[in-house]
């Protein structure tokens, strides 16, 4: 899932691709697959839930990005995504354009929250700065950064500039009856969050981390729990020496021992960072399972190993889809749906 969501107005579309392009791709280094923005060629998939889509992104994105200018604020979509947002605590910041002020945001779930104005270029490059200081970019070229500000900010002068028509009472009243429906979407759902939030803190006073689990990672269909799992174990494999990986693969799922043949200093340090033993005698490399990382790993990846068997028809729509052996016994699987190169 993409690291940015950015919620606009299809209306400022122009203003949309110098934020996205020349901002944060070109003057702040961030990848096109780290942003999700639906006017973005390819974000959404053919034939797939729009909203759906845009809810998991949603949920899944690390920070979300308001532009809100004098068309966000007229669109149900884009007030949905901003109630969802607050109903999911999400880190986000409220850019506001087209010269509106912090008032606009009194009748928002986001009154009060700290906004920044793009009514000039310094405030750019403090809303860059701020993404640095948050390690949510890397370091970028300051000169760079100001060329591009400079664009991204004539943008929006010439977004404001456009003459608009004054919406009608009809139009006004259609406004604010989608409002309406959309807070109620969100307080519904917000209830939903509730409940689930504190029934899990039920479960947790049982402390069986495997049902906690598994609940956890529950979608709404069986493909969207093996995504929840595929999503969780990719995150936390990723922690992990690739070597600390191949010998939980081995250790699991395997029927052979884990050796490889690798330089003294790094089999020292998994060592003595309590992710390994070795073996020298019998030429066996074993996880520790007590290390709290592994632990969790170890834990899910055996949960998924029970979901998969449970699952027959998912397992033969994924092996039709993605022409694989679905198992974790296969390191094909683990190259293809966790980026994980099992040492052998």
């Amino acid at each position: 899932m993409a690291k940015f969501f950015v919620s606009h107005s299809i209306q400022d579309h122009e203003v949309v691709n110098k934020f996205n392009e020349n901002f944060l791709r070109l003057a702040l280094g961030v990848q096109p697959e780290e942003i999700f923005c639906t006017s973005d060629r390819g974000t959404l998939q053919i034939g797939g839930n729009f909203n759906d889509d845009i809810l998991e992104n949603l949920k899944e994105s690390e920070v979300v990005i308001f532009l809100i200018t004098k068309n966000f604020l007229k669109s149900k979509y884009c007030l949905a995504e901003l109630g969802a947002a607050w109903a999911l605590k999400k880190e986000a910041y409220p850019l506001l354009l087209d010269e509106l002020d912090f008032s606009v945001l009194q009748s928002t779930p986001f009154s009060g929250r700290q906004s920044i104005r793009f009514n000039d270029k310094t405030n750019i490059i403090q809303f860059a700065d701020e993404l640095r200081n948050l390690n949510l970019v890397n370091d970028f070229s300051s000169v760079l950064v100001n060329s591009k500000a400079e664009i991204l900010f004539d943008a929006i002068k010439s977004n404001e500039s456009v003459e608009e028509e004054a919406p009608t009472v009809e139009q006004m009243s259609k406004l604010e009856s989608e409002y309406r429906e959309a807070m109620n979407y969100i307080k519904e759902y917000e209830k939903k969050i509730g409940e689930l939030e504190k029934f899990i803190d039920n479960l947790k006073e049982t402390k069986d981390l495997n049902e906690i689990n598994k609940l956890e990672m529950e979608g709404s269909n069986e493909e969207e729990t093996f995504e929840n799992y595929i999503g969780e174990l990719s995150r936390n494999l990723s922690r992990l020496d690739p070597i600390v990986a191949s010998a939980i693969y081995f250790n699991l799922f395997s029927q052979e021992e884990f050796w490889a043949k690798l330089d003294s200093s790094r089999l020292k340090r998994l060592t003595a960072s309590k992710y390994i033993y070795v073996d020298y005698d019998e030429l066996r490399i074993n996880y520790n399972s007590d290390h709290p990382k592994i632990k969790k790993c170890v834990r899910n990846l055996k949960l998924l190993d029970d979901f998969l068997i449970s699952s027959p028809n998912l397992v033969e729509w994924l092996e039709e889809k993605y022409e694989e052996v679905i198992s974790l016994d296969n390191i094909n699987f683990w190259l293809r749906f966790f980026s994980i190169h099992i040492v052998i």
